[in-house]
């Protein structure tokens, strides 16, 4: 790493690392095909800096045992021209013992305004957030370490998918009782949507554009909020509602979106892979076939209606067909001839 001078663009007041090293290492410590080099802050007598030494070195076309990649801080004294260690972080497996963790290329360390130091490690690919104090605060592998990615930085995410939120409303039998284990609940998530801070809940028995009646609100809770509706039954029956829907508020209580689903209650074939919260996961793909209840005096005069419609229609189209032939002009003028042969 090299200081340039604004005085004179271009030329080379001081190196730092390598054979032509001007400085001199207050503290013991090294490093070796480094990446991502950064100055922190600079006063023109200290700068501090950061970078990601990958550590890998090679002696006689074999590579060194023992060694980690790392992230390190340095403070430069320009005024004295040394060099002193400020915070080292080395890969999470290497300190623990387990094994050896160098990364030939790639790599970035970061330092974030918390002090947090967020690590890629290359070539391995692992990634890791350091505290200020060098605590472990997250540590993933990508794609089993199948993969991989040059570097890797955290900053702040703001998004508003496309798609809208997810929503599946249950109860395990048609009578609502959470005392005897049968709750109304309903899952609510949003993939990728970072605003989100609470969920309205409304219920309808009507369709699935309402009218519809106000639930609750409660705050968002992870990536998946669950929330029971114990008052979204219907008085008479306890009947959990035919359909609910979940409206994404922001902070300020504004809509963010929205969506409708019809509650599920599983069937004799499923009911068996069901609690009183959900389904497994063996059988989501069979939610869509599973029963709604439709089993009350108010849905069961509905179902009946379907039921003999057919037969209702056709009574009254031969009925339609009798009036029409008995009106019509030929039966008129035949009845009159019977009439006066009579």
């Amino acid at each position: 790493m090299a200081g340039a001078n604004s005085a004179e663009p271009g030329k080379i007041i001081w190196r730092f690392g390598g054979k032509h090293n001007d400085f001199t290492y207050l503290s013991d410590f090294k490093f070796s095909r480094q990446h991502h080099a950064r100055v922190l802050s600079s006063d023109g007598e200290t700068t501090k800096i950061s970078l990601f030494n990958n550590g890998f070195e090679v002696r006689n076309s074999v590579a060194l045992e023992g060694l980690s990649s790392s992230g390190l801080i340095i403070t430069l004294d320009e005024e004295h021209m040394t060099a002193d260690l400020f915070q080292q972080h080395t890969h999470p497996d290497h300190a623990s013992g387990w094994r050896d963790s160098v990364a030939p290329a790639e790599g970035s360390f970061q330092v974030l305004a918390s002090g947090n130091t967020p690590a890629h490690w290359g070539s391995l690919p692992d990634i890791t957030e350091f505290s200020g104090s060098g605590e472990v605060l997250f540590h993933a592998s990508i794609a089993n370490h199948q993969g991989r990615s040059y570097r890797a930085f955290k900053s702040e995410w703001h998004a508003l998918p496309y798609w809208g939120p997810k929503l599946v409303a249950y109860t395990r039998t048609c009578h609502v009782d959470a005392k005897k284990g049968s709750p109304f609940v309903a899952h609510v998530s949003w993939n990728g949507a970072t605003e989100v801070a609470s969920w309205q809940l409304h219920t309808s028995d009507v369709s699935r554009s309402g009218p519809w009646t106000l639930a609750g609100t409660v705050a968002k809770d992870g990536f998946e909020t669950t929330i029971e509706l114990s008052d979204a039954t219907t008085s008479q029956s306890n009947m959990p509602a035919i359909f609910v829907r979940a409206v994404a508020l922001d902070a300020q209580g504004v809509e963010l979106g929205a969506t409708v689903a019809a509650t599920v209650v599983p069937g004799s074939q499923m009911i068996g892979h069901c609690d009183p919260m959900g389904c497994d996961d063996s059988v989501t793909a069979e939610l869509d076939s599973a029963a709604i209840c439709f089993v009350s005096s108010r849905h069961a005069t509905v179902s009946s209606a379907r039921q003999y419609m057919p037969s209702i229609m056709i009574i009254i189209l031969v009925v339609l067909l009798l009036r029409f032939f008995l009106r019509s002009s030929y039966f008129t003028a035949l009845w009159r001839v019977r009439a006066r042969a009579g």
